[in-house]
């Protein structure tokens, strides 16, 4: 290109350009200022959860929900009419954010004003909790190892519920009282004792079914534990004597609790029995009670029979009802009219029409079957005990009839039980026609698998218990004290996992007597005890011994604890 032409190109590219430079020029118009728009989603954003947590919370705490929705979102629309009113943005935004965070400060200023210190938030002991939490602190790790806080409900509705509780948080025993309860929750407590001796009030927890000292208070300490919890259940605060029974509710890292409370005045002063459930529980199926798979085949079938009676034994605290109810959740309760006699059902199964018989009522069993079989016939049958002979009669009545029955029965062994049956006055044909099977249980505490000791048996002990030397080398025991890690200190730690108890949880041990037709033979033609043991050990019953062993040689239990909980085997290997 020559020089001469440089000047041209030059005029047409200004010509070319002159248009686009016109399109791209803007008037007066709406348009958006991220800079602007971002706080005021931010605080939209804010203000909109903030409206959810306090219907949940006020729920919760059974507050008036219905009432402070009204006012949030008054709050919300002055805050949009105040930032678009207003000519200036700042304090428009200004204007907003109060609107809308007034009514939350308003609510959260009330709602600690009705809860203990430990509940309060936007506190300075909770913004450091919380700055500990995040940052990973020593005070972080205190409350890590301590858990979630206990938060306590009182037992009425609404403003009732509320004035008990910030009644029972003026007592000065509140706050210990709440840490002894969120103890006996981390350390899955089923019962909580306070009981009064001479000088001194003792907890003590009851912890897979066994009895733990954990603190003693004074006399003053213990009345105030006694009175903050009467006030929590709603109980007469000036009776010291007759018994009360009340309960009152929790919540403890998404379970909901119930505290069933029984008070009785003593010699020594007034005694105090809670019970620990978990109201968020539901019934276990029989495939969650930790059955051998022989036996659960057994069972399932069971629960599929049209008639007859099965048995499930055991003393108190062996999880015969848990098997029990196990065996309901089982049936096909849609399809069957499936009826459960007994004082409580704690753990209601879907379905089953629940007819108490409250002791100390004058209620019995047989006179509400009489009742159900003039109403509406059951087509399954539940009774929680066998107490005397005209109850078993009428069992084995419905059984041999076209009822599937399913019994509770304090028996100490799947034999036992059927010879208690015999003993009352039952025949031995009636029997082998009714019966199905018996089920005798018991519950063994589970070895800490952290902490457990190895050790090698004397062969006198293996010799006592039935177990060769050649196939068991190693058995299982919780730690000595002398034999527990140390502190730097030289003081010995205690294991985090089973809080120095040894155990954590516990296993079921079965023994199953089925009723094959060697064994109805045998009951049709004698009773004698010798001829029935004979057969059903001739059928290949395994005994509570022999499965409780199989545990302790598997490591999961003790030879200690086995010791505990069957005390006829312990004759055994003692003596």
């Amino acid at each position: 290109m020559s020089q001469g032409d440089a000047p041209n190109v030059v005029a047409r590219l200004a010509t070319l350009a002159a248009p686009a430079t016109a399109e791209a020029q803007r008037g007066s118009g709406f348009y958006l200022n991220l800079a602007s728009f971002l706080p005021v989603l931010l605080l939209w954003w804010i203000w909109i959860g903030l409206c959810s947590w306090i219907e949940r919370d006020a729920r919760r705490l059974h507050l008036p929900a219905t009432s402070w929705q009204p006012l949030l979102w008054a709050g919300g629309v002055l805050g949009w009419l105040a930032l678009w009113l207003v000519p200036f943005y700042w304090l428009g935004l200004a204007l907003q954010a109060a609107f809308f965070f007034v009514p939350p400060a308003c609510y959260l200023w009330l709602r600690n004003t009705r809860l203990p210190a430990a509940r309060r938030l936007l506190t300075a002991a909770h913004v450091e909790r919380v700055l500990a939490r995040w940052f990973g602190s020593t005070a972080s790790a205190k409350e890590e190892a301590e858990g979630p806080l206990l938060e306590l409900q009182a037992t009425g509705r609404g403003e009732e519920a509320h004035a008990r509780l910030a009644q029972a948080a003026r007592q000065p025993a509140y706050e210990a009282l709440c840490d002894v309860l969120t103890q006996a929750v981390q350390q899955r407590a089923s019962r909580l004792v306070l009981e009064p001796v001479r000088d001194a009030f003792v907890v003590q927890f009851r912890i897979d079914g066994v009895e733990h000292k954990v603190r003693s208070l004074s006399p003053a300490s213990g009345q105030s534990f006694v009175r903050t919890l009467k006030l929590l259940a709603g109980l007469d605060l000036r009776e010291h004597r007759r018994v009360q029974q009340g309960s009152f509710y929790g919540q403890y890292d998404g379970r909901k609790l119930e505290f069933r409370i029984t008070t009785a005045g003593t010699l020594t002063g007034e005694r105090v029995e809670l019970v620990v459930g978990d109201r968020s529980q539901r019934p276990l199926g029989l495939g969650q009670l930790g059955l051998p798979d022989p036996l659960l085949v057994e069972l399932q079938k069971v629960a599929q029979a049209e008639r007859g009676l099965f048995l499930v034994c055991g003393p108190a605290d062996s999880g015969r009802s848990t098997t029990g109810h196990a065996l309901l959740s089982e049936i096909d309760r849609f399809q069957r009219n499936v009826v459960a006699i007994e004082a409580s059902l704690r753990t209601p199964v879907p379905n089953v029409k629940l007819v108490r018989v409250a002791p100390g009522s004058g209620q019995t069993i047989v006179g509400e079957l009489s009742q159900l079989m003039r109403q509406d016939k059951p087509d399954v049958l539940y009774v929680e005990s066998v107490p005397d002979r005209e109850t078993a009669q009428q069992l084995v009545s419905l059984a041999c009839k076209d009822t599937l029955v399913l019994a509770c029965s304090e028996a100490e062994g799947s034999l036992a039980a059927l010879f208690h049956l015999v003993d009352l006055g039952l025949s031995g044909p009636h029997l082998a026609q009714a019966l199905l099977g018996i089920l005798s249980q018991r519950l063994l505490r589970i070895l800490c698998p952290r902490c457990r000791v190895r050790y090698r048996p004397s062969k006198e002990t293996l010799r006592r218990a039935n177990l060769s030397p050649e196939r068991v080398q190693y058995l299982y025991r919780p730690p000595e004290p002398h034999e527990r890690p140390r502190d730097q200190y030289g003081r010995p730690v205690r294991c985090a996992h089973c809080f120095g108890l040894g155990y954590v949880g516990r296993t079921a041990v079965f023994e199953y007597l089925r009723m094959t037709e060697g064994l109805r033979q045998a009951l049709k033609k004698s009773s004698a005890r010798t001829v029935v043991r004979q057969e059903a050990l001739r059928a290949g019953l395994r005994t509570l011994e022999d499965e409780a062993l199989a545990q302790a040689v598997a490591g999961t239990t003790s030879i200690a604890e086995i010791l505990r909980v069957l005390p006829g085997h312990s004759k055994e290997l003692t003596r």
